[in-house]
This record gives C-alpha cells, sequence and structure tokens, in this order.
C-alpha cells in the first residue's frame, strides 16, 4: 500500500476559466491525497521555458535589462524563452541566445531543470551554462526592449547581494551556475 506522501491528487472536474497566448487557467476539483475534496486553480502553460547563462570568457557574463510588464519595471536576467512546438529546450536555448544578445555558443551545460511555483503552475525551467560565445546578428522579436550588457562574475554576485537582480529564474540558473547547489 502507498503511503500519502506517493499518492497524487485525483481530478474530478475540470472548468476552463481563461485561454490566453501562452497559458491557459482551469478550476480544477480534486481529491487530495488526504482524501480531502478541494478546489484548485492551475495555470497550464503550452510550453516550458529555457533559460541560459552567458559565459563571455573566464570572468565575464552577459546579462540583458528587459522590461517586464508584470513587475512594471526594467529588470536585471539572463536570456530566456518560451520553447516552441516540438523544439528541445537545447534547441530554444540556442534560439534564444543569439535573438537576445547576438552570440551563439560552442558548448552548452545544462544546469537543472525546475518548476516555476508548482502550487498552481504547470511551467518547467529548463537552465543552462552557454560557453565559447561568438558573435551572431541580433534577431530580437517586435516586443522585447532588451539591453545587453557584460559585467565580470563579480559584479553579478555583487548584484545578487544587493538584490538588484531580482527575477527568479535569473537566480535559480546562477545559483546552479556558481556552484551554490551542492
Amino acid at each position: 500500500m502507498k503511503s500519502k506522501t506517493e499518492i497524487k491528487a485525483r481530478r474530478l472536474s475540470r472548468k476552463k476559466i481563461y485561454r490566453g497566448y501562452c497559458f491557459d487557467v482551469f478550476l480544477d476539483r480534486v481529491v487530495w491525497p488526504n482524501g480531502q475534496t478541494l478546489d484548485r486553480d492551475l495555470l497550464v502553460h503550452r510550453h516550458d521555458i529555457s533559460v541560459m547563462v552567458p559565459v563571455l570568457d573566464r570572468s565575464r557574463l552577459i546579462l540583458i535589462r528587459q522590461y517586464r510588464y508584470g513587475a512594471e519595471k526594467y529588470l536585471w536576467e539572463i536570456p530566456a524563452g518560451t520553447i516552441g512546438p516540438k523544439e528541445s529546450a537545447l534547441a530554444c536555448a540556442k534560439r534564444e541566445l543569439v535573438e537576445e544578445i547576438g552570440y551563439a555558443a560552442k558548448r552548452w551545460k545544462k544546469l537543472a531543470a525546475v518548476y516555476a511555483s508548482p502550487g498552481f503552475n504547470t511551467e518547467l525551467i529548463h537552465c543552462f551554462a552557454a560557453e565559447g560565445l561568438v558573435q551572431k546578428k541580433i534577431a530580437h522579436e517586435s516586443d522585447e526592449i532588451i539591453q545587453a550588457r557584460v559585467f565580470t562574475r563579480a559584479q553579478v554576485k555583487a548584484m545578487i547581494r544587493s538584490r538588484e537582480i531580482q527575477d527568479a529564474k535569473t537566480l535559480l540558473a546562477l545559483f546552479y551556475f556558481f556552484g551554490g547547489a551542492a
């Protein structure tokens, strides 16, 4: 017999509340692992995302400053993008690196795959390090307002400590990149 920590919730019903361009919102009625019947809101992403730490050389990284509507301000981040239909997480990372900062990478390392906020959200974030950068032509999308800038590793760590970097996906990828997960 499975313990309660191994039993998953069982969905009894689902009602679509909203359909957006990148996610849908559902109201689910579920039987929780402890047997209780609950209503749960669930934000279901059509596709996961890839983020990448662009490593210019041994001592320098590239960050982007980008306007984010939800935060209502510009944030320092690493490049990121939505994984397209039938596209792998790595293929997305390669495409987005060129689109957002105008570089391709010779070497890729998978750092982690983490859930954005699994209490109500299905989005999985694939984190990579991109090394051996070679400059290409930038191909920003029409809604992207992006400024790329080179920082030393020490500057990036100082930006984390001072809370100048506030984007969660960026902080998570940098945490794994700098070896914070031991």
